[in-house]
């Protein structure tokens, strides 16, 4: 039997998975301009107290940064295939970031 109570509580769990929703991209977004910002004033660090806490607040940002792409994902892609598409992404991230890194390093020390 539909009621206005039924009703209701129908509404308000409607509200509060909007309401999630909205609030995790929103989140994602404010730490990826806030990191971004972060790297954009790196410029003005003159002393190690500065360095340490421009690290402090680059990592704080960049933890949800991942987990939060990969919850994205998970909005866009269906159950079965979600595995394979992250297994994917983190590989080769796991690939990409070192090999990049080293590349650049080498580069670096072979031009001083």
């Amino acid at each position: 039997m539909f009621n206005s109570f039924n009703s209701m509580v129908y509404l308000h769990s409607a509200l509060i998975c909007i309401r999630q929703c909205i609030m995790t991209r929103l989140s994602i977004s404010a730490r990826v301009c806030s990191w971004g910002t972060i790297f954009v004033f790196m410029f003005a660090v003159t002393d190690f107290r500065g360095i340490l806490a421009q690290w402090f607040f680059r990592k704080l940002t960049h933890s949800a940064l991942i987990p939060g792409f990969a919850l994205l994902c998970s909005t866009c892609y269906t159950k079965p295939e979600l595995p394979l598409r992250l297994s994917i992404w983190f590989t080769a991230i796991g690939i990409s970031a070192p090999s990049t890194i080293s590349l650049l390093t080498y580069a670096l020390l072979r031009a001083v």
